[in-house]
C-alpha cells in the first residue's frame, strides 16, 4: 500500500507545487508588462514633445539663413 501512496503523493504535492510557481510568474510577468506599457507610453510621448522642439529650432535656424540669402540674392540682382 505504501509503495502506491508514497508515489502518488508526491505527484499530487508536485503539481501542485509546479501549479503555484507557475501562477506566481504569470503574476511577475503581467506585472512587468504592465510597467514596460506605462515606460513605452512614456517614451513615445517624449519623443513626440522632442520633435516638435527639434522643429522650432531647426527653423530658427534656418529662417535667418533663408532671409539673409534672399536679401543677398536681391543685393546682387540674381533674383
Amino acid at each position: 500500500m505504501e509503495v502506491v501512496i508514497g508515489p502518488l503523493l508526491a505527484l499530487i504535492i508536485g503539481i501542485k507545487y509546479s501549479d503555484i510557481k507557475s501562477k506566481r510568474n504569470l503574476k511577475e510577468l503581467e506585472a512587468l508588462k504592465a510597467e514596460m506599457n506605462s515606460r513605452v507610453e512614456m517614451i513615445e510621448t517624449n519623443v513626440d514633445k522632442v520633435d516638435k522642439e527639434i522643429l522650432k529650432k531647426t527653423l530658427q535656424v534656418v529662417l535667418p539663413i533663408a532671409q539673409a540669402t534672399e536679401r543677398l540674392q536681391n543685393a546682387v540682382g540674381v533674383k
